[in-house]
């Protein structure tokens, strides 16, 4: 797949790189001009993004309507004006993507507190997210769990403000039990895309970023 295979309106994940920090920004695809993609541009604090400048290394990240997520790795993102006067962001990218194993894809600690219940019909008690990824949650409790059970757990964001609950759907994969502290992890993928777990991804990303460049 290459990058101008994609249609106008389609959505995308740009991942920017600087150092050890990453961070992560939703755009969608505006059209093409002379064989490279063209995205509309990514605005912060009333800000085009620079990513010439401002990154060393970007990414896109596509996800197809088959759920297959395809990975356009080292792309130079360029802010120019068109004909017509409008600012575009015009996406260079010299190779075809190549299929992403979202098992791979980063987690973050978290430590959100959230109210979870491990399957139908079991009663929902307060937990904790430990760490968060665009596939799947790691959250911890005192419940007892089953590995293939379908939970769902739920919570309003305390590490960034304003997104409102977020509820997600999971399936539990993976069950570690501690005797000592009767605590019990259970690893969970979601069962379905949800924007909203992005968001809070991506929001964090920024946090993260921001307390990094502003210690108290």
């Amino acid at each position: 797949m290459n990058l101008c295979d994609l249609k106008i309106g389609d959505a995308i994940t740009v991942k920017a790189s600087h150092g050890l920090d990453c961070i992560e920004f939703q755009s969608t695809i505006a059209g093409s001009a002379n064989g490279i993609a063209v995205m509309d541009p990514v605005i912060s604090s009333s800000k085009p993004v620079n990513f010439v400048s401002d990154f060393v290394k970007t990414d896109i990240l596509y996800e197809a309507s088959n759920s297959a997520t395809y990975i356009f790795k080292n792309v130079h993102i360029l802010n120019e004006k068109d004909m017509n006067g409008k600012l575009m962001s015009f996406i260079h990218c010299r190779d075809e993507g190549i299929l992403l194993n979202r098992r791979e894809t980063k987690r973050f600690v978290v430590n959100e507190v959230c109210v979870f219940s491990p399957g139908p019909h079991r009663a929902a008690v307060n937990a904790m997210i430990r760490d968060i990824s665009l596939d799947g949650v790691c959250i911890v409790s005192t419940l007892v769990a089953s590995v293939g059970s379908i939970g769902r757990f739920s919570f309003i964001p305390e590490k960034v403000k304003g997104l409102g609950n977020i509820s997600e759907e999971i399936e539990i994969c993976r069950v570690v039990n501690d005797s000592e502290s009767d605590r019990v992890m259970c690893g969970c993928k979601f069962t379905t895309h949800n924007n909203m777990i992005n968001k809070y991804i991506a929001a964090y990303q920024r946090q993260l970023l921001k307390d990094k460049a502003n210690p108290s």
